[in-house]
């Protein structure tokens, strides 16, 4: 595949766009001029069957990934550079021959190597980020960072309103990234750091474990789950929950073992015990709905004294 030489001329990017993170960048880049084209996953999810509805509207061309004519339409549009969000950066290289390609990552040095880094950050309680876009050097199998922008988490940030705030933010790494690629000169790269293997996040990564975790801990990953994977996953009488929202409180608990309920009632609400301390449930929701932790506690007659159960067993 023959691609245009980057000598300081107007850039012409081809977006790989894996992610939802990928639109803020589409729309910049389209809007300065420098967009040629988006490669689109095959998967019929909803959010991809609306940004190729929105991609049509705009007039922007694509091409789906599991196409045939995938290669031979990014070659028609003879792109400089392309911009890669969660596809697989090995697959690319090895399929579009001459195209650089550059990746976008949330956290630095690969901190975490999976499809879900975000989800990471807020449960493991990260207070700061950096946005890095990152070239892969294949004959040494490293990754090159060309740039970055550091992005500082909310104490309690959700993984919808972190979401928000890097789509915020992207388009200003973007546009440092391409007046750097755009320059005569090739851009300068910071240290390497080597390419790891993608993991993927598995159901017992959204399971409150009451005998291990920390009142914040759970805390934590309540809100990283919130709202996209229904919150993180509590069982009540052998029936699945999704909790939302908890926040750790200084509650006595009566030394009774983690996970039992040692509170319910106004004005402190729901008040569980866990194994460092104490925590409010806040939101539940259940197969009838999103509750308060007092309204779900009252709705289904549930006292205190009662322990949630320390394994999830599944709804049949």
């Amino acid at each position: 595949m023959s691609v245009t030489e980057n000598s300081g001329q107007k850039l012409r990017i081809v977006v790989f766009a894996g992610d939802n993170l990928a639109v803020s960048t589409i729309q910049y880049l389209h809007h300065t001029g420098q967009l040629c084209g988006v490669v689109v996953p095959a998967q019929q999810e909803p959010y991809f069957q609306q940004l190729v509805q929105w991609l049509g509207q705009m007039n922007i061309a694509f091409t789906f990934f599991d196409d045939k004519q995938w290669q031979s339409d990014i070659e028609g549009w003879q792109p400089n550079y392309g911009l890669n969000f969660s596809f697989d950066v090995h697959v690319l290289s090895q399929s579009i021959k001459g195209l650089e390609i550059h990746s976008f990552f949330t956290t630095p040095n690969a901190q975490y190597i999976n499809s879900h880094s975000l989800f990471c950050l807020i449960r493991d309680g990260s207070n700061t980020t950096e946005l890095v876009i990152e070239r892969l050097d294949v004959k040494n199998g490293m990754h090159d960072k060309i740039c970055g922008l550091n992005i500082e988490l909310h104490v309690l940030e959700t993984l919808q309103s972190l979401e928000n705030k890097l789509a915020q933010a992207i388009p200003q790494l973007v546009d440092s990234w391409s007046r750097k690629i755009s320059g005569v000169n090739r851009p300068s790269t910071e240290p390497s750091h080597p390419v790891q293997d993608l993991k993927v996040l598995s159901e017992g990564d959204f399971v409150v474990d009451w005998k291990t975790m920390s009142a914040q801990q759970i805390s934590q990953l309540a809100r990283a789950s919130n709202a996209q994977f229904g919150g993180c996953r509590v069982s009540l009488a052998n029936t699945e929950l999704g909790l939302f929202q908890a926040t750790p409180v200084s509650h006595s608990t009566f030394g009774v073992p983690a996970g039992t309920v040692c509170h319910v009632g106004e004005p402190e609400g729901v008040i569980v015990a866990t194994h460092d301390g104490a925590i409010r449930i806040d939101i539940l929701s259940n197969a009838d709905g999103i509750f308060s932790g007092i309204n779900f506690f009252d709705r289904f007659g549930i006292d205190a004294g009662m322990a949630f159960d320390l394994s999830i067993k599944r709804e049949q």
